[in-house]
């Protein structure tokens, strides 16, 4: 994320768990920490759960963001609206971009296990060592 006239560059980190439920899969953040040139540890929490589920030939997906924040020195001189307006302006786009790409991987993974016997037990093998729990989907 970067501001106008102000050298601030900040990137989050998250830790996310997959779970299955009775309709798809639950991905939730666990651990969730923006790195960067501001030590935002303990001005900001966020929360990341998205849920997809099949539909015929598509996965529709669901994903709700939690972003609560005090911002630091100087961020706390700019009008509220003016963060808030570009913490969803970079929220989206990177929201747009992860969600395209997980898109993709779950697409071409499953292209693969489809047309090849080895990949599923490649895939099946390395699953045996995953812990994998049901979460009811609200």
């Amino acid at each position: 994320m970067k501001f106008p006239g102000i050298d601030i560059r900040v990137a989050p980190r998250i830790v996310v768990s997959i779970a299955t439920s009775e309709d798809g899969l639950v991905l939730e953040s666990r651990d969730a920490t923006l790195v960067g040139s501001l030590d935002l540890t303990d001005r900001m929490e966020f929360r990341i759960r998205t849920e997809l589920t099949p539909a015929g030939a598509e996965v529709k997906s669901r994903t709700e963001i939690t972003i609560l924040a005090d911002p630091p020195s100087p961020l706390d001189l700019l009008p509220r609206a003016a963060l808030e307006g570009a913490g969803d302006v970079t929220t989206g786009a990177a929201l747009r971009f992860i969600h395209g790409f997980m898109l993709n991987s779950i697409v071409s993974d499953y292209e693969n296990w489809s047309g090849s016997p080895d990949f599923r037990r490649t895939r099946s093998a390395a699953l045996m060592d995953v812990q994998v729990k049901n979460v009811p989907m609200n």
